[in-house]
């Protein structure tokens, strides 16, 4: 499927993060990083205007991509976003946003070609309005930070510096380019702006560009311009990079921009692609291996990263505005959606992903979510939370052959932590462990939870596992135990008779109340995947009948767009095409999938049911994750 002009084009890095590039015009309505002070995601974000846009004149007559019918536009690697005009009797101008992995910014690289006869004019840069700084963790607040410009002259760089401040410098953005930004380059605005150029130059001496100096109301847009112009004669090519570099005060800034400038664009351009093309998987479907390969690079950047202000790694459900819950941490999300794909592809980062989830996150491990921090966000008690990151961390050794960090004396402090809340919502009689809240995070008034109580098995059985390759036999045999009385439960009372037979049930309060239902974010078809009973098992062919038959409320049988969702969003989940992926449903999971826009390729988390719109959950970063491993689980080739 081409790129269609009203898609976002989410681009970045571990520390910056472009989620809404337009794919119309190569606008950044906004930027943002994360931040371990303000436990969540900080926003540069335009106004009326975008926070920045490409400039480009050829002559005095003014480019507008958007208004260009030539445009033509591509991801890179499947992650870097690029932009082509051609006038074949003129010019051809390409765009690539650039943000090299590893790197504290981005780029803005321009290649101009003079196609004409004669010597071109060409000016290139970008503009941008700093209109607001917000803070985004779920919901958006504004940050009340004074912004402010300069330029700087550190590290013998002239550079255009936005900072914010409060009683001190908060962060920084740098503008700098290799070929030179003079003061006349520059351009600031602001309500009271003012700006003054002051000529250093003696008689007879070089001329010295000046300092420029402005001011501006607090609360006010700041408005910005970085230009520069060039003669290119005929059939010669012109490489112009623009770079952006981020940090805590304008040193640190200009710094980050000057690092990339000295490497060279030509450098972190081939670096980068390296980097992107050991990152993605193939399965020979062209169609699949888009979406796969879109989705694991978006899951990869965007479900995790590293703060800027303290340099530590974390996960988190999104990194773009565009997903409902951004900007904050959820075990199930990060350790059982995000983390096998991450696996798959890299195994260090897969390993700092655990780290995560247990040095930080894990003395609140199985609570509802939480801030970046670890401090609880949403109180209230979810089982499959509670196991998500010790069946991740099987997985992990499993996959990987590496004990050391299972035997790490403060994550086996965690472990046993992990085991103390299990036993507290132990049944008392009935060897069943109870939950406040189900895996769509809506309450669940039964208690018992199939699903759930699936996942503590899995738990309990990984876990003796790695007490086995630990040498620690009698508690490998305890834990396993204790995992098959669950699975005996499971079987004892949670299936019963129901509209297709014997089948599994949703939920119970083992008093007699039960109901029949499943949801895509933990669905009893996954049973098997998980390895709890067999595929062809009878009680578990009639669950996953009944759900995906008319009998179901949110089964959308005869539905066009026809795939499991739930009552937390009652339109058909990409979770569940996940699910159907993984247990036996590919062809017809593939057939609906490559017919999805979703976000522009991107997990969502429902469609419509009508003409698989997204309708709810778009850019959502650790189910993109597992749609990538998903795809890969039913049609990679090893």
């Amino acid at each position: 499927m081409d790129i269609q002009k009203t898609w976002r084009l989410p681009t970045g890095n571990d520390v910056v993060a472009i989620p809404s590039l337009s794919a119309a015009s190569a606008e950044i309505p906004a930027i943002n990083f994360i931040s371990r002070r303000f436990r969540g995601l900080v926003e540069l974000a335009g106004g009326d205007e975008p926070f920045l846009r490409p400039l480009v004149r050829i002559g005095a007559k003014p480019l507008d991509l958007s208004r260009d019918k030539s445009l033509a536009v591509e991801k890179i690697e499947s992650w870097v976003p690029s932009f082509t005009v051609r006038d074949p009797k003129s010019h051809e101008l390409s765009l690539r946003v650039l943000a090299p992995p590893g790197e504290r910014g981005f780029a803005l690289d321009f290649v101009f070609k003079n196609l004409a006869s004669r010597k071109a004019t060409v000016s290139l840069g970008a503009q941008g309005c700093w209109a607001a700084t917000r803070l985004r963790i779920n919901e958006s607040g504004d940050l009340r930070l004074a912004r402010r410009a300069e330029i700087s002259t550190a590290l013998a760089a002239r550079t255009l510096v936005l900072g914010a401040h409060g009683l001190a410098p908060e962060f920084a953005l740098a503008l700098s380019s290799p070929l030179g930004l003079d003061v006349q380059d520059y351009g600031l605005e602001g309500s009271k702006a003012r700006a003054a150029a002051k000529s250093g130059a003696k008689a007879g001496a070089a001329k010295v560009p000046a300092p420029l100096e402005a001011s501006w109301e607090d609360g006010k847009a700041l408005r910005f311009r970085a230009e520069k112009s060039f003669s290119v004669e005929p059939g010669q090519t012109l490489r112009f990079p623009l770079f952006f570099g981020l940090g805590l005060e304008a040193v640190s800034a200009v710094a980050s921009a000057v690092e990339m400038q000295r490497q060279g664009v030509e450098k972190l351009w081939d670096r980068s692609m390296s980097f992107l093309a050991q990152r993605q998987r193939r399965t020979g479907d062209a169609e699949l291996d888009q979406i796969l390969n879109w989705n694991l690079l978006f899951n990869y950047f965007y479900a995790m990263g590293v703060t800027l202000d303290s340099e530590e790694f974390v996960c988190l459900t999104s990194r773009s505005p565009h997903y409902y819950v951004n900007g904050a941490y959820w075990d199930r999300d990060s350790m059982l959606w995000s983390f096998p794909a991450v696996l798959m592809l890299d195994p260090r980062r897969a390993r700092q992903m655990l780290e995560y989830a247990f040095f930080t996150q894990g003395r609140n491990a199985g609570t509802h979510s939480r801030f970046l921090d670890g401090t609880v966000l949403e109180p209230g008690f979810e089982l499959d939370e509670l196991c998500a990151p010790v069946i991740a961390l099987a997985s992990y050794t499993r996959h990987t052959g590496d004990l050391s960090l299972a035997g790490d004396y403060n994550l086996r402090k965690v472990l046993k932590q992990v085991e103390r809340v299990l036993n507290w919502k132990r049944h008392p009689k009935v060897g069943l462990y109870e939950t406040t809240s189900g895996p769509s995070d809506d309450f669940e008034p039964l208690g018992y939870l199939t699903y759930d109580n699936v996942m503590v098995w899995r738990m309990l059985t990984d876990l003796a596992e790695l007490k086995d390759k630990a040498g620690r036999d009698q508690e490998g045999r305890a834990l396993r135990e204790q995992a098959e009385k669950v699975r005996a439960a499971v079987w004892l009372n949670l299936t019963a008779e129901g509209p297709r037979g014997k089948m599994f049930v949703w939920a119970s309060d083992l008093k007699g109340g039960r109901r029949f239902a499943t949801e895509p974010a933990g669905c009893l078809q996954l049973l098997p995947y998980w390895g709890f009973c067999e595929a062809e098992d009878q009680v578990y062919r009639n669950t996953v009948a009944y759900l995906h038959g008319r009998e179901f409320q949110y089964s959308f049988a005869g539905e066009k767009f026809a795939e499991i969702g739930s009552a937390h969003s009652p339109q058909p989940w990409v979770l569940g095409l996940c699910n159907s992926l993984l247990s036996g449903r590919r062809e017809a999971a593939r057939d609906l999938l490559v017919k999805l826009p979703m976000d522009g390729r991107l997990c969502c988390e429902a469609f419509s049911c009508k003409d698989g719109r997204p309708v709810i959950g778009e850019a959502f970063a650790t189910a993109a994750g597992f749609l990538a491993w998903a795809v890969w689980k039913a049609y990679g080739k090893a």
